[in-house]
């Protein structure tokens, strides 16, 4: 039977699928291709007890598995709804500096940048997290997951910085925190799953990206907004030494071709979350 015949059979049975994926992620070297997948899906047809009992994953069996999860989505329910905590004061000026200098254009441009910015950071959240979770769950390296851990910690310094910043331009989030926290923690995910040099990687190309594009606002917030501007010159700090501190533990080198398609990625996420 071919692979594509195999999935359509198997597709008329969802929560057998769920089984399956939920055993991948849990025993991966069960599954190295997807023509094993693809026997896989055949054998549980011709007998589904016996591949239950040899895939079937409960998280009440496997505590550790069972706290990574819960712990993750702690994390990405704070981020995306609760007020994040700073441990580090706002640099260089009072957090609920309103900027009454600013013009209404101003104001309204700084907004927008800002909520680029909270986009960033809430991606940052979710990027970290979700390597850290697959440094553990893929690999258990823990020194990694450990890592990633800490430098999301700081960035949740940016997180309520740039959220208050936009309460005091008189700004909003992005609507579409949700979306964007999602796809940041996908792509995370397959970095984690690359290995640990791969991932060390990523975290560098993410955040030279990351410093040049605050950079740019830099260039482009009034220079009356001293406020943002002292945290986006925090930030950028911030996110040259992370970079340094991953190209130090032993980063890879970042394909060509995946450098290119983050950048487009950046390119589209900034753009939407400027006005929406």
């Amino acid at each position: 039977m071919l692979l594509h015949q195999k999935a359509a059979a198997y597709a008329k049975k969802p929560h057998l699928f769920i089984d399956l994926a939920v055993g991948f992620v849990a025993s991966p070297q069960h599954c190295t291709n997807l023509v094993h997948i693809g026997n896989l899906i055949e054998k549980k047809h011709r007998s589904k007890i016996k591949l239950q009992r040899a895939f079937e994953f409960s998280l009440t069996d496997c505590p550790i598995m069972q706290e990574l999860i819960l712990k993750t989505a702690d994390s990405a329910l704070r981020t995306l709804f609760a007020p994040a905590p700073a441990r580090r004061p706002c640099p260089g000026v009072p957090m609920a500096d309103t900027g009454t200098t600013l013009d209404a254009e101003e104001r309204k441009e700084a907004g927008a940048l800002m909520r680029v910015n909270h986009v960033g950071e809430v991606c940052a959240q979710a990027l970290y997290m979700a390597q850290a979770f697959g440094a553990r769950a893929f690999s258990g390296n823990e020194s990694l997951a450990r890592h990633m851990e800490e430098a999301a910690q700081e960035e949740t310094d940016h997180l309520a910085w740039t959220q208050a910043r936009l309460e005091a331009l008189g700004s909003r989030p992005s609507l579409l925190n949700p979306i964007w926290y999602a796809g940041a923690f996908g792509m995370g995910l397959l970095a984690a799953k690359m290995g640990t040099h791969a991932s060390l990687g990523f975290v560098v190309e993410t955040e030279r990206q990351v410093e040049a594009h605050l950079n740019e606002h830099l260039a482009r917030l009034p220079v009356a907004d001293t406020a943002s501007r002292a945290v986006v010159e925090q930030m950028r700090d911030d996110e040259a030494r992370h970079a340094r501190q991953a190209q130090d533990a032993g980063a890879m080198e970042v394909p060509t071709p995946v450098r290119l398609a983050m950048k487009h990625i950046a390119k589209l996420m900034t753009t939407v979350a400027h006005r929406i």
